[in-house]
């Protein structure tokens, strides 16, 4: 793919890209024309997963289904690397995230990307192995731990105030002793 146009390559070298249009025109561009080039066959997509999810049971699996996606007669031909797990490529604060990727011929990447997700949701789901949902984890404490905690801190405020009063006394003390003396 050119800044340009949007041709299938027919064949590139270091001096000339060979273009087939839609139409069937071939077009020989020399390199100099060509500011920059896109591969726009490699696909990676994120698939997310609870925290307890068996990582290597989910690589097994996408990779069985990457298998079976090249042997297909329809899609096999249109690959160039096989759909295949990158492993856990995110931790969150809901889900586990891992991505999967392949590299498809020009044009028909999208088609198997669909295919491929729909394949990997089956078999997933065929282990009771199921997406995660994005949700927000609020942890509450033990309500013993709450009750421990309340006690200690009235045992707390109690010697606190405690001490509070001895001081207090003290001080006052200490101020009549002033008194007297004055």
């Amino acid at each position: 793919k050119t800044r340009f146009f949007s041709p299938d390559f027919f064949s590139v070298s270091l001096m000339k890209v060979i273009r087939r249009f839609i139409s069937n025109a071939v077009s020989i561009c020399g390199n100099t024309f060509i500011s920059f080039m896109i591969n726009c066959g490699s696909i990676k997509f994120p698939l997310e997963f609870p925290y307890d999810t068996n990582i290597d049971q989910v690589r097994k699996i996408i990779k069985k289904v990457g298998i079976a996606m090249l042997e297909d007669q329809e899609l096999g031909d249109d690959f160039i690397l096989p759909v295949k797990s990158q492993g856990v490529n995110e931790i969150t604060n809901s889900v586990m995230v891992i991505r999967v990727k392949f590299t498809a011929k020009p044009g028909k990447q999208f088609v198997i990307k669909r295919e491929a997700f729909r394949r990997i949701t089956e078999a997933l789901n065929a282990k009771g192995i199921y997406y995660a949902h994005r949700k927000v984890i609020v942890d509450f404490p033990e309500e013993d731990k709450i009750d421990r905690q309340d006690e200690q801190a009235r045992k707390q405020a109690l010697e606190a105030g405690a001490a509070a009063a001895i001081a207090m006394q003290a001080e006052e003390q200490k101020q009549q002793e002033k008194k007297a003396r004055e």
